[in-house]
Formats: structure tokens, sequence, C-alpha cells
């Protein structure tokens, strides 16, 4: 077993053997973050080795001895899977960082409310043109604005109030 992957490994085809359990786990470790499509091969299924095969993220399982029928489909699909799943997971962490602008947005809104006594449109309107006046986007202003707002009041017993 290698200490490590080369560099853009797209595609593992990795031995599941039992016998190697901890030196499987150990490699596992060192797979880079995102891993490459990994297909396991395994020579039987029994409760360990479905474990392992868990553990090692394959996306698909050869069974021994291999048979070149369905190998290259089992890798354009499973090559297929993995490259929706990394679409899916960027896709999750850009609407995680909307959301979160969102809700900075409206706690600035909230804040500018309740310090210069405006209705809901007007602060969206302060906020946009702060913003606009400093070419920036507004979730950065609404965060520093909300930033400042946070470090100017003091902490109460508890830490933050």
């Amino acid at each position: 077993m290698p200490e490590r992957l080369p560099d853009r490994t797209d595609i593992l085809i990795l031995a599941i053997e039992d016998h190697a359990r901890e030196d499987l786990r150990r490699f596992l470790r060192t797979l880079p973050n995102p891993a490459p499509t990994l297909l396991a091969i395994v020579g039987y299924e029994n409760p360990a080795t479905l474990q392992l095969v868990l553990e090692s993220g394959a996306m698909a399982v050869l069974s021994r001895p291999i048979k070149p029928f369905g190998l290259l489909t089992n890798l354009a699909i499973t090559r297929n899977v993995w490259k929706q799943n990394q679409q899916l997971a960027r896709d999750a962490r850009r609407f995680k960082r909307k959301v979160m602008g969102d809700q900075m947005v409206l706690r600035a809104k909230t804040i500018l409310m309740a310090g210069e006594g405006l209705n809901e449109d007007e602060a969206h309107r302060e906020l946009r043109a702060r913003a606009m006046k400093r070419r920036i986007a507004i979730e950065i202003m609404a965060r520093e604005l909300v930033e400042m707002h946070d470090a100017a009041i003091p902490a109460g017993p508890g830490g933050k109030t």
C-alpha cells in the first residue's frame, strides 16, 4: 500500500482486504479532500468488509475476480456520480454563504431601524447606499456594520448580550 496518492489522482481502485484493515484506514486518512473517485474491489462480502467499504467512501464495488464486462460502465457511472456530488457540495457552500449574507443584511437593517428610526425599506436603501459609496457588496457592508455594533455593546455577565 502506498504512503499516499500521487497528486491529481482522479480515480482510485482499491482492494479491500480484511488482513490489511489498519493499513487501509491509515491510507484512507491521507486522501485529499475531495478524495478521488473510489471503486472498491472485494473478494467476499461480510460485515467487516462492508464496514471497510463504507469507511473508504467507495462509490462502487467490484467483485473479485474482476470481469472486463461492466468495468468501464462502473467507472463511467461512478465518475459521473462523483462529479455530481462535487457540484452539489459547491452549490451547498454557495447557498450557505448566500443565506448567511442575507441573515447579516437583515441584522444590519434591524440595527439601522432601531438606531436611526428607519423603516425596513429605508434601512435597506441606507445600507445599499453605504455599500455603493464604498464600492463593496451589501453583505460586506452589513457584516462591518454588525461587527461595529457588536463591538460597541458592552458584554453582559454571561458574555455577549
